[in-house]
């Protein structure tokens, strides 16, 4: 049976409240609202699209889910109830279970980079609206589409994570992004036989291309999103990876509704992060 205490995410970067984890590290349990909880179920319905997000395992307050699902959520609603607000999740509080894309990794080297324009949703009253278009604003956002929220990254000579906060992303200008994505992947060694740090990089391009394909080829809205973009920082372990990798098949699916268009400011996001990466491949 799976382990289904909880402790705290030690890897979270983003969000203003506390992620908790089950033990074994492969669930993490989030506090949501009713629009991001109907996100994730919605997914469902767009293969192409729910490709590119965590699994999603369910509401805490799931009814008539079969085996050992129904166990799983049944014993967290009882570890958040018995911790009352532990980890900033509290009994009386939505609640989703989404896989941890981070619990397969050694040493896992995190980005989270805000994407779009527009970093509200429909549901926003006014007051909502205008501190979010002046967040957009006062960063990257307005401008380039994108903001660097947060990064973590794991430095072998130390044996610890390095952190750049919050602050260290709304510091970044249009002129100083660029140095940003470079800290991020200045740790990697590009030197023979793997020469990890432009492998890694080529393979973000690569899903940066794939998705920037889904969001142009299909009419949707994504408000106050994050790519989390994660490799591993420890060499050894990275290196026997792409090894052994082997290359994943092609996901057919759904188109999502029509009469909205294309979201053009997460597509100026995806171009400029491509940008930035392919310049990276050069310095």
């Amino acid at each position: 049976m799976t382990n289904t205490a909880l402790q705290s995410f030690e890897h979270q970067l983003g969000g203003h409240k506390k992620l908790l984890s089950m033990n074994d590290g492969s669930i993490l349990v989030k506090p949501s609202n009713t629009i991001e909880r109907e996100f994730y179920e919605n997914s469902v319905l767009y293969p192409e699209f729910a490709q590119w997000i965590p699994r999603y395992f369910g509401s805490l307050q799931l009814q008539g889910v079969q085996s050992q699902l129904a166990t799983i959520a049944t014993n967290i609603v009882d570890s958040v109830e018995a911790n009352g607000t532990v980890g900033g999740v509290g009994s009386g509080e939505g609640t989703i279970c989404i896989e941890n894309i981070t619990c397969k990794f050694k040493k896992p080297c995190m980005l989270d980079l805000k994407l779009g324009i527009v970093l509200y949703g429909p549901d926003a009253d006014e007051a909502k609206r205008q501190k979010m278009i002046k967040k957009a604003e006062s960063s990257t956002s307005s401008t380039l589409g994108i903001r660097i929220t947060a990064m973590k990254v794991y430095e072998k000579s130390k044996n610890s994570f390095i952190i750049y906060p919050r602050e260290f992303g709304y510091s970044l200008t249009k002129d100083t992004v660029f140095s940003g994505f470079a800290k991020y992947f200045d740790v990697l060694q590009d030197s023979p036989p793997h020469n990890l740090r432009s492998v890694v990089i080529k393979r973000f391009i690569d899903d940066l291309q794939e998705f920037h394909k889904v969001l142009e080829n299909h009419e949707l809205r994504l408000h106050s999103a994050s790519l989390l973009f994660v490799y591993e920082g420890d060499e050894k372990v990275l290196a026997d990876a792409l090894e052994q990798e082997k290359q994943q098949g092609d996901i057919g699916g759904k188109k999502p509704n029509t009469g909205i268009g294309r979201d053009e400011g997460c597509l100026l996001g995806l171009n400029n992060t491509i940008n930035y990466l392919r310049q990276l491949l050069v310095h």
